[in-house]
């Protein structure tokens, strides 16, 4: 082409070709592809004054155009640095920002406006999202970049705007909020200098603790320069009239922000981080406050640049003496060293593993930091090896949890670490885990379709010594597209306040223990010191912390303060929050082959708002609450071809949203009189619903090349020069006709009268079918997908499902346009409406029957009553339960549930008896052969009913009815055929036992029963075979109502199905007889249905199976099931074994460390933490055991009555009881006489005192 043609360059048009291609709807989801396409039609031509080419828009990195928010190495451009600390650009290919005034004054209008629709929408009813681009468009996506555009000026005088607007208004006051959140999220300098200005000029809490945390770890290019500026902040470490705790945040943020801004340069010029640096260590070196120290180290840890860890290290391996939860603080501090001198790290952090003096904590902590950093297959082979001789349980313990948790995970990251798991687990020593001791815990799921995934993970240390945890770690992972991010964790450290709660109760307790005291002086036992309380809180967000407090036995006294302050709440509390969020995003910018820049942007944004009125009357003891609670979440993924040339970009986004709103009104009091508790629930009102909407849709677009799109009209009028009809934003679909709603009736309990309850498809171009639906939901439920820990819990795998299809709606790349919501609300149309639901509860336990005996008594009652608008009838539910113990062997429950339906004139009880006997008390508690066999025997009988229409019964509380149904269920528990057979075999604890009942001194004169013998009675008493016979008579009108459940049962059991030949010599069906056939039963003219069900259920350890007898009376049928496998139902509905003698609360309560017992012989005692001493007990009084701190409560004596007796004094508050070898106690000087298997109370003394 010759341009020079009598010296005119020859080009007038040039034709480049763009576009996207995408495909919403394939086999795999949507497929999408960039490519140019543009044509530049030049006005005019002139030639250039000099010869000279345009230099590349970014020298730096023109060769590639990838988005750098931080430069990590510091060898690379130290220079490189924003100094004049103007906006930076959003798009790598721009030089500089757009700084027109006239730009700027249409943004400064765009932001008040996007802001004001984003503020409308938290407030208003689901008729404003109709439009489902205005849906997506209320999102921070909208008013991040337009004030990330605008320079320092322009930002200040939009924060004096909407400051001096706010007044009273309480929507200013939003978009108040809503301008510092965009603040924060947008990162730019001008953005960030402007917060500065904002914190140093404001006490308010709410604005400081809004602003405060967030501030270091949005910005995106922290530079020196920047943080010389930023450093003022720090004056408000010790700026009068700030909150402590906001305090504490700043003093971490600007750390954070030290350490980032300081990582090119080491920020020597400034001196800024030596600076931080002595600020920090100083705090560990010259204070003695615990929180003080636990700061420093924060602080050290979030500068984590320079020598800023060298210290910490230091602390964490012990060559500085701190306390203990310091050094576990320093510990996870020096993880960002793993990443600079990983060896260093490693040397000096292995010999505190390998270090059995000290503290399981600390070494199990060490185990955790480092499996965090990937270790080699050698190392992990030599903690395996060095297992076997370990001798702390909680070490082997955490050791065994973590390396299946490892090897478990669903997580794309670590493979080597999962194999490497997997294979070293096999040299451990045998073992399981134990949840009662130190144990790392993880849940997690990825789609390996789509590229994302979820974990959470919780580390719980034990001590050992106190049944409660010594601290607790939970942290949240997330995985996305081959990436992985620990964005969130909780440190919690309650060392110490087991005893520190015990303490504290026994001083609230005006009790005299003079005598306690001189019986403990008298013998020269000194006052326990107390234990030491460590009170630790610390929130790290990505690696960072944010939040700390922390309290010792010299600061905890803070508490009590905070506390005063809640407690000092006015009788009526307004609480207006919102707070907008970005969880997480993405910018990336690259060349095509042809150099022009593709840009992908994509992230997930929330907001959420609570408003609350709270009334309280405190003399009436109740408080009336009027709340709610909204949610928006907005996801947003866009690929676009920007051509800088002409100012335009071409661009494909997917959108999502949901938005949920939960209005609530109520009012709860107690009734102290009563010792009831009222309640009232208002229904959410039909311009103000209960509503959950969610929507997704993809938008093709032609805009102006800038973030802010405040100059599209620039785009549009070239776009309209070639194509005079096109929009320049589309929905792609085809077509609107093609998009069609669905509506699904919800149903609810039929005495909700006058209710809207729907849920609606809309907006979809196809149909979603109730097989599609479940398809969706059994990808979420898939357990290939998920790990639910090492328990395989059903609330996790729920909660994993649930985590799956949220990020499924806003991640996944699957976003044809379609809509679905549902609300519940008053039907304001209906002639009958829900008005409100009013609750009562009461309850009570007594030790006095209504005869005047002794035993125990426990009753619970409750009562809602549903009233309606447009009529004065209303509906009311009724729940009584009463439970006796007669005796010690004996409990005797009794329901009962009545519903009374004034609308439709239906009223219907329900009657259960349950009687149950057990030998509780054998000859022998920890026996269960011979005569201690244990067993259980129980009867239940239920009835069901409809009260009669006529007033001669008593709606209110009527009689038990049996026109409806009636059964009668018989149960014998026993041990089963495998429980006896593990008895008699060598395995632990049976073994161990068997030797003890071998000696001649057993059942205990000389040698105590030891822990081997109280888990083998509990293990052999909790029984495991059961046989159920049940006797049912169903009248026929709720035959017909229970036969689509009974058909699915049947079909589930169908597999199992045994003819009756083979059933007669199965050996569950031996012994069962059957009641003769006979005709259909007729009573008061209802024709009524009976026969028999005969389960034999043997709860095995791994396979629980069950036999299933069935006979129809009136129908001559018989059913026979052998061999149902239990494992096939969900586990919460699989039989557990039925405890006959050791009530299973005080089994968990002994395992978990909050219940104890000690044994005492003449010769010998086995004390409360398992050992077993050989000793002769003196005829003399003698200490066994006793509360030896400050407010003492108890004291045991004992002392030696004859060579097979002793006798036992306790003191118990300002009582004494003394067993002289009777039956028969004195209590107090008086001598009482106890019944055998019966229920005694002693009303004389304080607090009362019960013997079984």
């Amino acid at each position: 082409m010759d341009v020079n043609r009598n010296g005119q360059p020859l080009l007038k048009q040039f034709t480049l070709f763009s576009s996207v291609l995408y495909w919403p709807f394939t086999s795999r989801g949507p497929y999408q592809f960039s490519w140019l396409n543009m044509t530049l039609s030049l006005d005019s031509v002139s030639k250039l004054p000099t010869k000279t080419f345009l230099p590349p828009e970014n020298a730096e990195g023109h060769e590639d155009l990838s988005y750098v928010f931080e430069q990590s190495d510091p060898s690379t451009d130290p220079e490189d640095e924003n100094l004049e600390l103007t906006n930076e650009v959003l798009f790598f290919h721009h030089i500089t920002a757009d700084s027109d005034p006239e730009t700027y004054r249409k943004t400064v209008e765009t932001v008040k406006r996007v802001i004001t629709e984003t503020q409308e929408s938290l407030v208003t009813s689901n008729t404003f999202f109709k439009n489902t681009l205005r849906f997506h468009s209320n999102s921070p996506f909208t008013f991040i970049p337009l004030i990330a555009s605008l320079d320092y000026e322009n930002l200040k005088q939009l924060y004096q705007y909407y400051k001096t607007a706010v007044g009273t208004n309480s929507a200013k006051l939003t978009e108040l909020q809503l301008f510092l959140d965009g603040l924060i999220l947008a990162g730019t300098s001008p953005a960030t200098l402007v917060i500065r200005d904002v914190l140093l000029s404001n006490t308010d809490f709410g604005i400081l603790a809004r602003l405060a945390p967030s501030l270091p770890h949005f910005i995106r290019n922290p530079t020196e320069a920047l943080a010389k500026e930023m450093d003022s902040l720090f004056a408000l470490v010790s700026k009068n009239g700030i909150d402590p705790s906001i305090q504490r945040t700043v003093s971490l943020s600007m750390a954070s922000l030290i350490g980032r801004s300081c990582r090119k340069t080491n920020c020597i010029t400034s001196g800024l981080l030596d600076k931080y640096i002595n600020y920090f260590e100083n705090k560990l070196t010259t204070s003695t406050d615990f929180e003080d120290k636990t700061m420093g180290i924060l602080g050290l840890r979030n500068l984590r640049v320079g020598k800023s860890l060298d210290k910490v290290l230091e602390i964490a391996i012990g060559k500085l003496v701190y306390e203990h939860p310091l050094r576990v603080q320093a510990l996870w501090s020096v993880r960002s060293l793993i990443y600079q001198d990983a060896q260093r790290v490693l040397t000096n952090l292995l010999p505190v593993f390998y270090n059995r003096s000290e503290s399981s904590e600390l070494r199990s902590s060490v185990f955790g930091f480092l499996m965090s950093t990937v270790p080699n297959e050698k190392l992990l082979h030599d903690i395996a090896y060095f297992m076997w001789s370990e001798t702390s349980p909680m070490v082997s313990n955490y050791v065994r949890s973590y390396l299946i948790n490892t090897m478990n995970s669903k997580s794309p990251c670590g493979n080597p670490l999962k194999t490497y798991a997997r294979t070293i687990l096999h040299y451990l020593p045998p073992g399981e885990v134990d949840p009662l001791k130190t144990t790392s815990y993880g849940v997690d799921y990825y789609d390996r379709n789509s590229g994302f995934g979820h974990q959470s993970y919780a580390t719980i240390h034990k001590s050992g010594k106190t049944a409660l945890p010594v601290s607790i770690y939970l942290g949240l992972n997330n995985y996305i597209g081959g990436y992985g991010s620990s964005y969130l964790g909780i440190y919690i450290r309650m060392e110490g306040v087991e005893k520190a709660i015990a303490t504290k109760i026994a001083t609230l307790r005006s009790i005299n223990a003079d005598e306690i005291r001189q019986i403990l002086s008298k013998i020269g036992v000194t006052e326990r010191p107390n234990s030491p309380l460590f009170l630790e809180l610390t929130v790290v967000y990505h690696d960072y912390a944010v939040l700390h407090f922390a309290a010792d036995e010299n600061s905890v006294t803070k508490l009590p303060a905070f506390l005063k302050k809640l407690a000092d709440l006015s009788e009526s509390t307004m609480i207006n929050w919102e707070r907008s969020v970005m969880l997480g995003g993405i910018l990336q910018e690259f060349p095509l082959e042809i150099g022009t820049p593709v840009s992908v942007l994509a992230g997930v944004t929330g907001i959420g708002s609570f408003a609350s009125n709270v009334t309280r009357k405190p003399k009436e003891y109740s408080q009336e609450t009027n709340m709610k609670l909204q949610f928006n979440l907005f996801g947003m993924s866009r690929i676009s071809n920007h051509a800088p040339g002409i100012g335009t970009m071409h661009s494909i986004s997917s959108y999502r949203g949901l938005r949920l709103v939960v209005p609530r009104q109520f009012k709860v009091s107690l009734d102290t009189r009563n010792s009831a508790i009222n309640v009232l629930i208002v229904p959410p009102a039909e311009n103000d619903p209960l509503l959950a909407m969610s929507h997704s849709t993809s938008v093709i677009s032609i805009n102006h090349d800038s973030p802010t799109r405040v100059k599209d009209e620039l785009a549009l009028a070239i776009l309209r020069k070639s194509c005079s009809q096109c929009e320049q934003e589309l929905i792609i679909s085809r077509g609107h006709q093609f998009r069609k709603s669905r509506v699904l009736p919800l149903s609810y309990p039929s005495v909700l009268r006058g209710m809207i309850s729907e849920v609606k498809y809309f907006d979809c171009e196809r149909d979603h079918s109730r097989r599609e639906v479940l398809n969706k939901f059994g990808l979420f439920f898939n357990e290939d997908n998920q790990y639910a820990g090492m328990y395989d819990s059903p609330l996790a795998k729920l909660f994993l499902s649930l985590s799956h299809a949220r990020d499924y709606i806003f991640i996944s790349p699957y976003a044809e346009t379609c809509g679905i919501y549902a609300v519940i609300a008053q039907n304001d149309s209906a002639p009958i409406k829900l008005q409100h639901i009013e609750a009562q509860i009461k309850g009570g336990l007594t030790f006095r029957d209504s005869n005047g005996q002794d035993n125990f008594n426990c009753f619970l009652s409750a009562k809602l009553d549903v009233k309606f608008i447009g009529t004065p009838a209303m509906t009311r539910l009724k729940f009584n339960i009463e439970l006796k113990e007669p005796s010690v062997e004996t409990q005797v429950v009794h329901m009962k549930f009545q519903a009374n339906d004034e609308l439709s004139s239906q009223h219907g009880v329900i009657c259960v008896k349950i009687d149950t006997s057990a030998n509780r008390l054998p000859k022998d508690l920890l026996n269960y052969e011979g005569e201690n066999e244990p067993k259980v025997e129980q009867r239940i009988k239920v009835t069901m009913g409809r009260v009669p229409k006529d007033g001669a019964v008593n709606k209110e509380d009527p009689p038990c009815s049996s026109n409806h149904a009636e059964f009668d269920f018989v149960t014998l528990a026993t041990r089963s055929m495998e429980q006896k057979a593990e008895s008699a075999s060598a395995i632990f604890p049976y073994s161990q036992c068997k030797t003890e009942k071998g000696s001649q001194n057993y059942p205990g004169t000389f040698v105590p029963p030891s822990a081997a013998c109280h888990a083998s009675a509990s293990e052999q008493t909790n029984l495991r075979a059961a046989n159920v016979k049940i006797k049912y008579k169903i009248a026929e009108e709720v035959q017909k109502q229970w036969q689509r459940p009974t058909d699915i049962i049947a079909g589930f059991l169908y597999p199992y199905s045994s003819s009756e030949d083979s059933s007669v010599s199965h050996f569950s069906h031996v012994g069962h007889v059957h009641s003769p056939n006979g005709p259909v039963a007729t009573t008061s003219g209802i024709k009524y249905f009976e026969g028999e069900i005969d389960l034999d259920i043997n709860i095995k350890e791994q396979s629980p199976l069950l036999d299933f007898h069935f006979h129809d009376i009136t129908l001559n049928k018989e059913e026979h099931f052998h061999a149902v496998d239990l494992n096939l139902l969900p586990k919460f509905l699989i039989p557990r074994p039925i405890p006959s003698r050791i009530s299973p609360l005080w089994t968990l309560g002994f395992k978990s460390g909050f219940v104890s017992h000690c044994s005492v012989t003449p010769a010998s005692v086995s004390t409360l933490d398992g050992f077993t001493y050989s000793t002769s007990l003196s005829d003399c009084w003698t200490l066994l055991s006793a509360d030896c701190g400050k407010n003492t409560q108890f004291a045991i004596l004992g002392k030696k009555i004859s060579a097979e007796k002793i006798a036992i004094l306790v003191y118990l508050d300002e009582s004494k009881v003394e067993f002289s070898g009777e039956s028969n106690p004195i209590i107090n000087g008086r001598k009482v006489t106890l019944e055998d298997r019966k229920i005694f109370v002693s009303r004389d003394t304080d607090p009362q005192l019960v013997f079984e």
